[in-house]
Protein backbone atom coordinates (compact mmCIF):
# COMPACT_ATOMS: atom_id res chain seq x y z
CA UNK A 1 0.00 0.00 0.00
CA UNK A 2 1.54 3.32 -1.03
CA UNK A 3 2.41 5.82 1.69
CA UNK A 4 1.48 9.46 1.02
CA UNK A 5 3.48 12.41 2.44
CA UNK A 6 2.96 16.17 2.48
CA UNK A 7 6.51 17.33 1.63
CA UNK A 8 7.13 18.82 -1.80
CA UNK A 9 10.79 17.86 -2.27
CA UNK A 10 11.00 14.19 -3.40
CA UNK A 11 14.20 13.59 -1.41
CA UNK A 12 12.54 14.82 1.79
CA UNK A 13 9.56 12.55 1.13
CA UNK A 14 11.82 9.47 0.93
CA UNK A 15 13.95 10.62 3.90
CA UNK A 16 10.84 11.14 6.06
CA UNK A 17 9.47 7.72 5.11
CA UNK A 18 12.76 5.98 5.90
CA UNK A 19 13.17 7.82 9.21
CA UNK A 20 9.62 6.92 10.21
CA UNK A 21 10.27 3.25 9.43
CA UNK A 22 13.28 2.98 11.75
CA UNK A 23 12.98 2.16 15.45
CA UNK A 24 14.78 3.99 18.25
CA UNK A 25 17.48 1.30 18.36
CA UNK A 26 18.04 1.47 14.62
CA UNK A 27 18.30 5.27 14.65
CA UNK A 28 20.80 5.34 17.54
CA UNK A 29 22.92 2.23 17.08
CA UNK A 30 22.85 1.12 13.44
CA UNK A 31 24.30 2.57 10.29
CA UNK A 32 22.32 5.22 8.47
CA UNK A 33 20.10 4.64 5.46
CA UNK A 34 21.67 5.79 2.19
CA UNK A 35 19.34 7.64 -0.19
CA UNK A 36 20.82 8.45 -3.59
CA UNK A 37 19.23 9.74 -6.79
CA UNK A 38 19.32 7.51 -9.86
CA UNK A 39 21.68 9.90 -11.63
CA UNK A 40 24.47 8.96 -9.19
CA UNK A 41 24.59 5.44 -10.65
CA UNK A 42 23.81 6.33 -14.28
CA UNK A 43 26.56 6.15 -16.88
CA UNK A 44 27.04 7.98 -20.16
CA UNK A 45 26.11 5.23 -22.62
CA UNK A 46 24.97 5.48 -26.20
CA UNK A 47 23.85 1.85 -26.57
CA UNK A 48 20.59 2.30 -24.63
CA UNK A 49 17.84 3.00 -27.14
CA UNK A 50 14.29 1.79 -27.62
CA UNK A 51 13.41 -0.77 -24.96
CA UNK A 52 15.70 -2.15 -22.26
CA UNK A 53 14.98 -5.37 -20.33
CA UNK A 54 16.92 -5.95 -17.12
CA UNK A 55 16.83 -9.16 -15.05
CA UNK A 56 18.33 -10.32 -11.79
CA UNK A 57 22.03 -11.04 -11.60
CA UNK A 58 22.75 -14.50 -13.15
CA UNK A 59 24.03 -15.90 -9.84
CA UNK A 60 20.64 -15.32 -8.24
CA UNK A 61 18.82 -16.63 -11.31
CA UNK A 62 20.61 -19.99 -11.24
CA UNK A 63 20.93 -20.37 -7.46
CA UNK A 64 17.57 -22.22 -7.00
CA UNK A 65 18.49 -24.74 -9.71
CA UNK A 66 21.88 -25.36 -8.09
CA UNK A 67 20.17 -25.83 -4.71
CA UNK A 68 17.69 -28.29 -6.26
CA UNK A 69 20.50 -30.26 -7.92
CA UNK A 70 22.50 -30.43 -4.67
CA UNK A 71 19.39 -31.50 -2.73
CA UNK A 72 18.50 -34.29 -5.13
CA UNK A 73 22.11 -35.49 -5.38
CA UNK A 74 22.68 -35.40 -1.62
CA UNK A 75 19.40 -37.18 -0.87
CA UNK A 76 20.15 -39.81 -3.52
CA UNK A 77 23.58 -40.49 -2.04
CA UNK A 78 22.10 -40.69 1.46
CA UNK A 79 19.35 -43.13 0.40
CA UNK A 80 21.82 -45.25 -1.61
CA UNK A 81 24.21 -45.37 1.35
CA UNK A 82 21.46 -46.47 3.73
CA UNK A 83 20.17 -49.10 1.30
CA UNK A 84 23.63 -50.39 0.40
CA UNK A 85 24.68 -50.89 4.02
CA UNK A 86 21.32 -52.41 5.06
CA UNK A 87 20.77 -49.59 7.55
CA UNK A 88 17.68 -48.32 5.78
CA UNK A 89 14.97 -49.17 8.28
CA UNK A 90 11.49 -47.73 8.70
CA UNK A 91 12.83 -45.53 11.46
CA UNK A 92 15.30 -43.83 9.10
CA UNK A 93 13.01 -43.83 6.05
CA UNK A 94 10.46 -41.40 7.50
CA UNK A 95 12.83 -38.53 8.51
CA UNK A 96 14.90 -38.94 5.35
CA UNK A 97 11.79 -38.90 3.15
CA UNK A 98 10.36 -35.86 4.94
CA UNK A 99 13.65 -33.98 4.65
CA UNK A 100 13.82 -34.84 0.96
CA UNK A 101 10.23 -33.64 0.32
CA UNK A 102 10.75 -30.38 2.25
CA UNK A 103 13.98 -29.62 0.37
CA UNK A 104 12.35 -30.31 -3.01
CA UNK A 105 9.32 -28.13 -2.14
CA UNK A 106 11.62 -25.31 -1.03
CA UNK A 107 13.63 -25.58 -4.25
CA UNK A 108 10.52 -25.50 -6.43
CA UNK A 109 9.27 -22.44 -4.54
CA UNK A 110 12.63 -20.72 -5.11
CA UNK A 111 12.48 -21.55 -8.83
CA UNK A 112 8.94 -20.21 -9.15
CA UNK A 113 9.96 -16.94 -7.44
CA UNK A 114 13.28 -16.59 -9.24
CA UNK A 115 13.36 -12.87 -9.72
CA UNK A 116 12.10 -9.71 -11.19
CA UNK A 117 12.34 -8.44 -14.70
CA UNK A 118 12.19 -4.76 -15.50
CA UNK A 119 11.33 -3.42 -18.94
CA UNK A 120 12.14 0.24 -19.45
CA UNK A 121 11.16 2.24 -22.53
CA UNK A 122 10.26 5.80 -23.56
CA UNK A 123 6.71 5.57 -22.21
CA UNK A 124 7.37 4.04 -18.78
CA UNK A 125 8.71 1.17 -16.74
CA UNK A 126 7.21 -2.30 -16.26
CA UNK A 127 8.30 -4.10 -13.09
CA UNK A 128 6.80 -7.56 -12.56
CA UNK A 129 3.51 -6.73 -14.28
CA UNK A 130 3.23 -3.33 -12.55
CA UNK A 131 3.40 -0.59 -15.17
CA UNK A 132 4.23 3.03 -14.36
CA UNK A 133 4.26 5.73 -17.02
CA UNK A 134 6.87 8.47 -16.75
CA UNK A 135 4.10 11.05 -16.21
CA UNK A 136 3.17 9.28 -12.94
CA UNK A 137 6.74 9.29 -11.59
CA UNK A 138 8.09 12.45 -10.02
CA UNK A 139 11.52 11.13 -8.96
CA UNK A 140 13.44 7.88 -8.46
CA UNK A 141 15.95 7.01 -5.76
CA UNK A 142 18.11 4.10 -4.70
CA UNK A 143 17.65 3.42 -0.98
CA UNK A 144 20.16 1.24 0.86
CA UNK A 145 18.99 0.00 4.27
CA UNK A 146 21.50 -1.64 6.65
CA UNK A 147 20.96 -5.35 7.27
CA UNK A 148 20.92 -5.06 11.06
CA UNK A 149 24.01 -6.57 12.65
CA UNK A 150 25.14 -8.09 9.34
CA UNK A 151 27.38 -6.36 6.86
CA UNK A 152 25.91 -4.95 3.71
CA UNK A 153 22.70 -3.28 2.71
CA UNK A 154 19.32 -4.21 1.29
CA UNK A 155 18.81 -2.12 -1.86
CA UNK A 156 15.47 -0.73 -3.05
CA UNK A 157 14.37 1.22 -6.09
CA UNK A 158 11.94 3.88 -4.83
CA UNK A 159 9.61 5.89 -7.04
CA UNK A 160 8.09 9.11 -5.73
CA UNK A 161 4.80 9.39 -7.58
CA UNK A 162 3.10 12.66 -8.59
CA UNK A 163 0.69 12.38 -5.63
CA UNK A 164 3.74 12.11 -3.25
CA UNK A 165 3.15 8.40 -2.61
CA UNK A 166 6.10 5.99 -2.60
CA UNK A 167 6.51 2.71 -4.49
CA UNK A 168 9.31 0.38 -3.27
CA UNK A 169 10.90 -2.40 -5.34
CA UNK A 170 13.43 -4.78 -3.80
CA UNK A 171 16.62 -4.92 -5.86
CA UNK A 172 18.06 -8.03 -4.22
CA UNK A 173 19.96 -9.74 -6.99
CA UNK A 174 21.03 -6.43 -8.55
CA UNK A 175 24.36 -5.75 -6.77
CA UNK A 176 25.52 -2.13 -7.01
CA UNK A 177 28.64 -3.26 -8.87
CA UNK A 178 26.77 -5.27 -11.51
CA UNK A 179 26.30 -4.20 -15.10
CA UNK A 180 22.53 -4.85 -14.89
CA UNK A 181 22.18 -2.35 -12.05
CA UNK A 182 24.10 0.30 -13.98
CA UNK A 183 22.01 -0.35 -17.11
CA UNK A 184 18.82 -0.07 -15.03
CA UNK A 185 19.82 3.31 -13.57
CA UNK A 186 21.11 4.61 -16.91
CA UNK A 187 17.92 3.61 -18.74
CA UNK A 188 15.67 5.22 -16.10
CA UNK A 189 17.73 8.42 -16.24
CA UNK A 190 17.83 8.46 -20.04
CA UNK A 191 14.13 7.84 -20.61
CA UNK A 192 12.98 10.11 -17.76
CA UNK A 193 15.71 12.73 -17.25
CA UNK A 194 13.72 14.51 -14.54
CA UNK A 195 14.55 11.67 -12.13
Amino acid sequence: MPVTHTHRDPYLIVAAAEEGRRTWLQRNFLRQVNINPIVRYAEARSDINGEVAVERHPLFKWLPYIFLLLTVTGSGILIFNFYHHYLFSELMAIPTGLLFIIAIAYSINMIRDKGITMIINKTGIDIDDSYFSWQEIQAAFIVERPRGNKRGYITYLVFVMQDNSLEYFDLTGFPLWSNNFKILCTAIHKFHPAV
